[in-house]
């Protein structure tokens, strides 16, 4: 793979990971319950 193909490859996966934690965090209730999740295995 060219270095620019993996660059904008990158880029592209970066930002859909960042475009979906900001989607997840439009919906509160998902917020708490991650948090009531994680809090549960201690």
């Amino acid at each position: 793979m060219k270095p620019a193909a993996r660059s904008l490859l990158l880029w592209a996966l970066a930002l859909l990971a960042l475009g979906a934690v900001f989607a997840a965090y439009l919906n509160p209730q998902l917020a708490v319950d991650l948090a009531t999740r994680a809090w549960s295995c201690f």
